[in-house]
């Protein structure tokens, strides 16, 4: 018999002894094993259900108390994937920029090896927290009326294209905000967006059998979110404060009407900037000179041809303008006092008009109490997008209305203003995501 031989006769008694007294701890370690993945299963699914309650509760848009009772209603309608009931804990802490909605479940689960080994139970606790902010874009369209109805209108057969633009209209009016008026006009914009709503902005299928896509491809949402003025009429009162005294005979302000026509005597082409007490009409091709017009009259163009870089134009209250047939092509300082502003005026006014006319502006145009109407006709040139050269345009109206049979479009960047493109240059801070990209609240969790 070999050495080998002999050890193994020699222990045998012993390793059964070992096996009898190791077997039950075997056991226990083995379940264990399996209750500390058991219990990590459980841990992930109660996770899971509360990850998906504070998700609900924020994403609902109402008050604080609406969303958490959203939460709890979801945590029982999911918690059936659960065989234990956990206590539950939830609150708000609204010390951020935006409310974060916070909850803690707890639960002692029995065990069975562990408790061989004195361990009776575990405690599960998980905490999940959720917090919203909202995606919101630059301004490029927004009808400031409050009140009114049909601040975004369409007639006739007249289409808008402003793949890139934001249209925002402000008013309350839960009636035709925005108003297609028939199935042949289309709004194709990034979105478009109303505080009331109404039945033409695709409530009710009124004029068109077709989806309101059809006429809008962006859609229309409804009972956006209000919108202040972005500037105030003091940036206007403020410009035109610097204006000359029209009162003064001695001031350096053009008293009396000046109208430009073709073969006018000593006329260059060349438009200074200054004060126009009584308006000022064009009727010949014009070159604006850099820098800031004030006007206290109608400022009316007819069939001509105005250009202008670093160029403002101030309207008094009284202010109408009337540009027909003509091509209007301007862009606004991108420094100084009125840095990015093309257009400013508080003139209240319904009878405001272009015309057939190429209106390609870099800038804003603020009349927050003008009422526009925009004609287009098929045959007009404007329906060529190369004509329309200008990066941006912001327009801040009180409404407007588009007419006609021809195609209008309002440039601006995709996506949003890029800071450092110099194209960009002089777009206002004020303007800078301040219209949501839509009334849903983009949820994430923060915990």
């Amino acid at each position: 018999m070999n050495i080998i031989q002999r050890l193994i006769r020699h222990t045998k008694g012993n390793v059964a002894m070992v096996a009898s007294l190791a077997f039950p701890l075997i056991v226990t370690m083995g379940g264990g094993a399996i209750e500390f993945a058991a219990r990590h299963n459980t841990e992930q699914e109660l996770q899971e259900v509360l990850d998906g309650a504070v998700l609900a509760g924020v994403s609902y848009d109402g008050s604080q108390d609406e969303r958490m009772g959203e939460a709890l209603d979801f945590f029982e309608a999911t918690r059936f994937r659960l065989d234990y009931e956990p206590t539950v804990s939830w609150a708000w802490d609204e010390s951020g920029a935006n409310p974060v909605l916070t909850a803690t479940a707890a639960s002692q689960r029995p065990t069975l090896f562990l408790g061989l080994a004195g361990i009776p139970s575990f405690n599960i606790e998980v905490t999940s927290a959720a917090t919203t902010a909202r995606t919101w874009g630059d301004a490029c369209w927004m009808s400031m009326d409050e009140h009114e109805k049909h601040t975004i209108e369409m007639h006739d057969d007249v289409r808008i294209e402003a793949p890139n633009c934001l249209f925002y209209g402000n008013s309350d009016d839960l009636d035709d905000v925005v108003d297609l008026h028939s199935c042949t006009n289309v709004l194709n914009a990034r979105m478009v967006q109303t505080v009331g709503g109404g039945h033409h902005a695709g409530v009710d299928h009124d004029h068109c059998d077709g989806p309101l896509t059809d006429n809008i491809p962006s859609g229309t949402f409804l009972n956006a979110y209000v919108i202040q003025d972005p500037f105030g009429h003091d940036i206007v009162n403020d410009a035109l404060a610097e204006a000359a005294d029209c009162d003064d005979p001695g001031s350096d302000a053009h008293h009396d009407a000046v109208r430009v026509r073709h073969g006018q005597g000593g006329f260059n082409g060349r438009m200074e900037p200054g004060t126009y007490c009584r308006g000022l009409t064009i009727e010949t091709n014009a070159q604006l000179q850099p820098g800031t017009y004030y006007l206290f009259g109608d400022f009316n163009i007819s069939g001509a041809r105005v250009t202008g870089d670093d160029v403002t134009l101030v309207f008094a209250e009284d202010v109408i303008f009337d540009w027909t047939d003509a091509t209007v092509i301007l862009s606004a300082p991108t420094t100084g006092p009125h840095e990015g502003m093309a257009i400013l005026g508080l003139n209240d006014s319904d009878d405001n008009i272009f015309d057939e006319s190429l209106i390609d502006i870099e800038g804003v145009v603020y009349m927050p109490l003008a009422k526009l109407i925009w004609v287009n006709a098929a045959s007009n040139s404007y329906n060529n997008m190369s004509q329309v050269q200008h990066d941006w345009t912001v327009w801040i109206v009180e409404g407007a209305s588009w007419e006609g049979d021809g195609t209008v479009f309002i440039n601006f960047p995709e996506g949003d203003i890029n800071p450092g493109n110099r194209r960009h240059a002089g777009y206002p801070e004020e303007l800078r995501n301040i219209v949501p990209e839509s009334n849903s609240l983009s949820a994430r969790l923060v915990r």
